[in-house]
C-alpha cells in the first residue's frame, strides 16, 4: 500500500501537464501512486498521461467522459490505495521536499487532515496586475502545528485569517475519509467549500504546518483570472452555504465548536455568493427568475442587507436582537426545509416552507380576546450564534 495517493483531475492541460506530474514523481518520498482521471480532454493531455503511465508504475490513468471536477475527484477517491490522499490541480505543482515534510508530520501526529502553505505563479505580468490580491498566496504560520480537533482548528484559522478552502491546501487520511463517506458533489460548482468543511469538522485530529508546499497557477482561462462568473457560481455557493448551515442546526447543544464552526463557514459561503453575484452581468442575474420558490427566497434573504431583511420588523423585535448570520433569521421555521440544489424540485405552493414570506407574519390572538382587538404574539427571536434549537 502506497504511503500517499496523488489524486489529479485532467481537462485539456497539456502544455502544463508535463510540469505537474514532474513535481510529483520527482519528490524524495517514492512511495506513491499518482491517479490521474482524465475527464474528457480533447486536447493532447489523454496522450501524455498513457505515456507517463507507461513509463512510470506509479501512474495510473482512468479515462472518462467529461463530468465535472468534483466527479472526476471522487473517482479518484475510488481508485486510489494509499494511506494518505492529496487532491492536486494538473496546471500546479508540489515543491521539492512537500510530501516528505507531510507525511512526517501526519504519521507522527496521527493526523486525519493536515493544512500547509501555497504560493501563487503567473502565467504573465498582466494577469498579476488583474490578480493583485492572489499575490500573496496562502501563507501558513507555525501556530497551528498542535494537534486539536477539527472545528477548533477552522476557528483558529479563522481567527488568524488563514482557513482557507481549496482542496489542495492539506493532505488526508484516506481511511477517515472513507469512514465518514466524505464526498464532493457533482452538481454544483464551488464543490471545494463544501468539501473542506466537512473533511475538517469532523476530524478529530487536525494541524497545520508552517511551510509553503505548493505552487497555484492562475492561467489566463482560469475561472478565477476570467470575468464575470456564471449564475450557476452564485447558485452553487448558495447551495453551500446551505448546507453548511444545516450541518450547524443538527448538532447538538453539546457539541458548541462545530455549531460555532459551522456558522463561520456558512458566513464565507454567503459572502462569496454576494461577491459572485455583484460580478454577474444582467444576462446572468435574470437566470435567477427561474429558481424554484424555495431557493430564489433563500438566495434573496443572502443578498440582502441587514437592514433590508429587519425592515419588515417592528422597532420593538428589532431592539430584542436580530440573528446574526444572513441565513439564520427564520431558523426554527426553515430547518426541516428539503435542500435541494438550483433547478430541483421544490416543496408543494401549499406547504409552509413554500410560503417563507407568509410564515414571517406575527401570530394574532383569536377574535374575542385581548379587549376586542387582535393581540400579536411577541416572538423572541435567537441568536444565531447560539443555535438553540426550537421547542419540539
Amino acid at each position: 500500500m502506497p504511503e500517499i495517493s496523488i489524486l489529479i483531475p485532467v481537462f485539456n492541460s497539456e502544455p502544463w501537464l508535463d510540469a505537474c506530474l514532474d513535481s510529483v514523481l520527482g519528490q524524495s518520498v517514492k512511495d506513491l501512486e499518482v491517479v490521474c482521471i482524465d475527464d474528457g480532454s480533447t486536447d493532447g493531455s489523454g496522450a501524455i498521461l498513457d505515456a507517463r503511465a507507461a513509463a512510470d508504475r506509479r501512474v495510473r490513468v482512468i479515462h472518462a467522459a467529461n463530468r465535472g471536477q468534483g466527479a472526476a475527484r471522487n473517482a479518484a477517491l475510488d481508485a486510489c490505495s494509499g494511506n494518505y490522499v492529496h487532491f492536486l490541480d494538473s496546471d500546479d505543482m508540489l515543491l521539492p521536499g512537500a510530501l516528505e515534510t507531510l507525511l512526517e508530520k501526519a504519521k507522527e501526529e496521527n493526523l486525519d487532515i493536515l493544512f500547509f502553505g501555497s504560493e501563487t505563479a503567473f502565467d504573465s505580468a498582466a494577469l498579476k496586475e488583474r490578480c493583485p490580491k492572489e499575490e500573496r498566496g496562502h501563507p501558513r504560520s507555525d501556530a497551528f502545528s498542535a494537534p486539536r480537533t477539527g472545528p477548533a482548528l477552522l476557528l483558529d484559522m479563522a481567527a488568524a485569517g488563514e482557513y482557507d478552502v481549496p482542496v489542495w491546501l492539506y493532505i488526508l487520511r484516506r481511511d477517515y475519509v472513507a469512514e465518514r463517506g466524505i464526498r464532493f458533489r457533482e452538481d454544483i460548482k464551488q464543490e471545494d467549500l463544501l468539501f473542506t468543511f466537512l473533511s475538517l469538522v469532523n476530524a478529530k485530529r487536525a494541524a497545520a504546518v508552517g511551510k509553503t508546499c505548493h505552487r497555484y497557477r492562475i492561467r489566463e482561462d482560469s475561472d478565477y483570472a476570467s470575468s464575470p462568473p456564471k449564475f450557476r457560481n452564485v447558485a452553487s455557493c448558495a447551495v453551500v452555504a446551505r448546507e453548511i448551515l444545516r450541518f450547524g442546526w443538527n448538532q447538538p447543544p453539546e457539541r458548541d465548536e462545530e455549531r460555532r464552526a459551522a456558522a463561520i463557514a456558512a458566513k464565507m459561503a454567503v459572502g462569496a455568493v454576494r461577491s459572485l453575484w455583484g460580478r454577474i452581468d444582467d444576462a446572468e442575474r435574470r437566470r435567477a427568475a427561474d429558481l424554484p420558490p424555495l431557493d430564489s427566497f433563500w438566495l434573496n434573504t443572502m443578498l440582502k442587507t441587514r437592514s433590508e431583511r429587519n425592515s419588515r420588523n417592528s422597532p420593538k423585535r428589532r431592539r430584542r436582537g436580530s440573528a446574526k448570520c444572513v441565513c439564520c433569521a427564520n431558523r426554527s421555521r426553515f430547518a426541516s426545509a428539503p435542500f435541494s440544489s438550483p433547478r430541483l424540485a421544490s416543496p408543494s405552493p401549499q406547504s409552509a416552507a413554500s410560503r417563507p414570506i407568509a410564515a414571517l407574519g406575527k401570530a394574532r390572538a383569536p377574535r374575542g380576546q385581548g379587549k376586542g382587538r387582535r393581540t400579536p404574539v411577541r416572538r423572541k427571536l435567537t441568536s444565531a450564534a447560539v443555535w438553540r434549537p426550537p421547542p419540539r
